[in-house]
């Protein structure tokens, strides 16, 4: 499949049915699910299926927890395509994506997001 023919996939269940609406109208396709369960099981039936259809999956930051062990089979598989993006609450935005980034780096790296931060103010 070309980069042309990617897609960007918001996935989510009912409480989050209203976004879903709005990102359908800019062109995202929508799924939404009635449980976690079933979302769970819907992206694994589009991962398994190695599906290149996604090349961005769209996702409310609640579902950062219940989707890792998903999205490290991926990486271990070496896989990168679907890429997952977590968007932040926006009552009560917690970043769980940045924690996850900071421990993928610290585990990669040996640093930590702030230490590169604190490394780069020395340099202007």
């Amino acid at each position: 499949m070309s980069a042309e023919a990617y897609k960007i996939l918001f996935a989510a269940t009912k409480d989050y049915e209203d976004l879903g609406k709005i990102f359908a109208i800019v062109g995202v396709e929508a799924k939404i699910m009635e449980d976690d369960a079933e979302l769970l099981a819907v992206l694994r039936e589009i991962l398994e299926a190695k599906q290149t259809e996604y090349a961005i999956i769209l996702m409310p930051e609640k579902f950062i927890d219940i989707t890792k062990p998903i999205r490290e089979k991926l990486r271990e598989d070496g896989r990168y395509i679907p890429a997952f993006l977590f968007l932040p609450d926006i009552g009560e935005p917690k970043f769980l994506q940045l924690e996850e980034l900071n421990e993928l780096l610290k585990r990669i790296q040996g640093v930590t997001i702030e230490q590169i931060r604190e490394q780069f103010k020395g340099t202007k």
